[in-house]
């Protein structure tokens, strides 16, 4: 709860502007996606950063182009196609399960979000 860079920090930068608390993300956000090592931050921070991104362009999730992903790729340290693909992994995740928008104030229950990440990491066990 504590962090010295505040405001600066880009998480709580986004936090703040979709005024959401950092204690109270949607289960939505911080679901492993396929792809997500690309990533050096922890899922919950690029996906929320994702969201801002897409809500400040004002974006619908089925609007997003392949050169969207790619300037906020750009946002972060050595972007790469694997990060773009990660998340266009993340938005079809998102709209598959009825998100439409960055706005969204959807929440999945308990059990489906375990059963979306049981089936990622179940699908990795029998390709192992």
């Amino acid at each position: 709860m504590l962090n010295r860079k505040g405001i600066n920090d880009p998480f709580l930068r986004c936090c703040y502007e979709m005024r959401i608390l950092p204690v109270n993300l949607p289960t939505w956000i911080g679901v492993p996606i396929s792809g997500n090592d690309a990533f050096r931050e922890a899922d919950f921070e690029w996906q929320l950063r994702l969201l801002h991104f897409l809500k400040r362009k004002n974006l619908s999730f089925n609007k997003v182009t392949s050169y969207n992903l790619q300037q906020f790729v750009w946002g972060f340290d050595h972007p790469s196609a694997e990060k773009t693909s990660a998340c266009k992994k993340y938005i079809e995740f998102l709209i598959r399960n009825g998100l439409k928008n960055p706005s969204d104030k959807t929440d999945f229950s308990e059990k489906g979000i375990l059963y979306i990440i049981s089936e990622r990491f179940l699908a990795n066990e029998a390709q192992n």
